[in-house]
């Protein structure tokens, strides 16, 4: 099993210096590659292969600047993003695509793309009990850095004895991460009976119901503050540059680094969010977990201003793949399913819970939303809004995936635990 850690990097002045200009030489090495490949289709529909492009750019004054692996690596991400246009575009002409896919285009002139050495081309070096892995530059290189022979990066302790497959230097708002992919070897397997519901929202992030009588909220309102005011400050420092500058704004260094900053919390609350998830099934015996989205509904929406900034901007989509990838991992069986009507549907009233564009005429549910967070049923109980519309996802999966939701009721729709994101 292959696993990423991405760490920020703080290189020295001439590491910097050799990474900007690795990078920008991978940059034009990548525009190099894509411009081959367009006009190869052009003219005969088809695309180059990796080996016909490594083959007729290792003579190109780029590719001579990195180290031959690096190179490489560049190249065959050329390759790879034409042979997935390949596929598309077959899909596109069966008609099961929605719109017609695109070539890849060109990266900005003069901007940096990512440098990738893979495993077998990295040193691990010992100093003093501290260990450091090391990057050549190759012998091109080495003459172009006037002697200087690799680059000297801390080996994250965490990583220690652990194979790396590949290290990916990679240039974000002028400063750099590195990305070590490495073998995880073997992980905890899930075991039991039980599966959860989840909801994404807002407020609440993460709302879930297990079939073992069981609930929980992961509160979203830090990141809603986040990101909140990532835009007010962006949107201040764009308001002060525009009226110094012109309408021509540009981005500067500070909101580089609060755009930086932003994304790096984002990312942090996704990935600890989704472990929290999978260590709550783990503990609690449950084997599948059952997502609830509708695909594509952020697409071209407008529900207002404010409720587009936190709508659209919170990376819940990153969170549902988050899950889905360490679902993957162990062991548990993740589905989707669409969740139409389960916010109006009483799940303590068995309400019918209709697909979406099949609502039979004249459907009324028993319950009521009464206000923000509060579901009243037929019979007067409230219960918390969120759960009773996971309660409604699992019931419209439970005859497929055989569930038993005896164990689902007022207590667990009303009693939740609640965590942080």
């Amino acid at each position: 099993m292959i696993g990423t850690q991405k760490n920020a990097t703080k290189p020295d002045a001439v590491s910097e210096l050799i990474l900007n200009v690795l990078g920008m030489a991978s940059n034009s090495l990548y525009n190099t590659g894509v411009y081959l490949s367009r006009q190869q289709y052009f003219e005969n529909g088809k695309i180059i292969s990796y080996g016909k492009l490594c083959k007729d750019l290792k003579v190109d004054e780029n590719y001579k600047v990195m180290h031959s692996q690096a190179g490489q690596q560049t190249l065959k991400s050329v390759a790879e993003a034409f042979k997935s246009f390949q596929a598309l575009e077959k899909k596109a002409k069966k008609a099961e695509l929605n719109q017609k896919p695109k070539l890849p285009h060109y990266r900005a002139k003069g901007g940096m793309y990512q440098v990738v050495y893979p495993g077998q081309a990295i040193k691990i070096i010992d100093k003093n009990g501290t260990k450091f892995l090391e990057v050549p530059l190759g012998c091109p290189g080495k003459k172009y850095f006037e002697g200087i022979e690799a680059i000297t990066l801390p080996y994250p302790k965490r990583l220690w004895g652990k194979p790396i497959k590949e290290l990916r230097f990679i240039p974000t708002h002028e400063s750099w991460y590195t990305e070590y992919v490495y073998e995880m070897g073997e992980v905890l397997q899930a075991t039991g009976i039980h599966a959860l519901g989840i909801d994404p929202g807002l407020n609440n992030w993460v709302s879930a119901v297990c079939t073992n009588g069981k609930s929980f909220l992961v509160c979203g309102k830090r990141l809603k503050s986040v990101n909140q005011w990532w835009n007010k400050t962006k949107a201040a420092l764009s308001t002060a540059v525009s009226k110094q500058f012109g309408e021509d704004a540009f981005f500067t260094k500070r909101m580089a680094r609060l755009t930086d900053k932003r994304n790096r919390q984002m990312r942090d609350a996704t990935n600890k969010v989704a472990r929290q998830v999978i260590d709550w099934c783990l503990n609690n015996a449950v084997v599948t977990v059952v997502f609830g989205c509708n695909l594509e509904q952020k697409q071209n929406i407008n529900i207002g201003r404010k409720n587009n900034q936190n709508f659209v901007q919170i990376p819940t989509a990153k969170l549902r793949k988050r899950i889905e990838q360490l679902c993957e991992l162990h062991g548990i069986n993740y589905v989707e399913t669409e969740e139409s009507y389960t916010s109006k549907a009483s799940f303590l009233d068995g309400d019918l819970i209709p697909k979406f564009g099949e609502k039979p005429e004249g459907y009324k549910p028993c319950g009521k939303r009464v206000k923000r967070g509060m579901y009243k049923t037929s019979s007067g109980e409230c219960v918390n809004a969120d759960l009773n519309g996971v309660a409604n996802i699992l019931a419209k999966v439970s005859t497929r995936l055989g569930l038993d939701l005896s164990r689902v009721g007022r207590g667990c729709l009303t009693q939740p635990m609640r965590f942080y994101a």
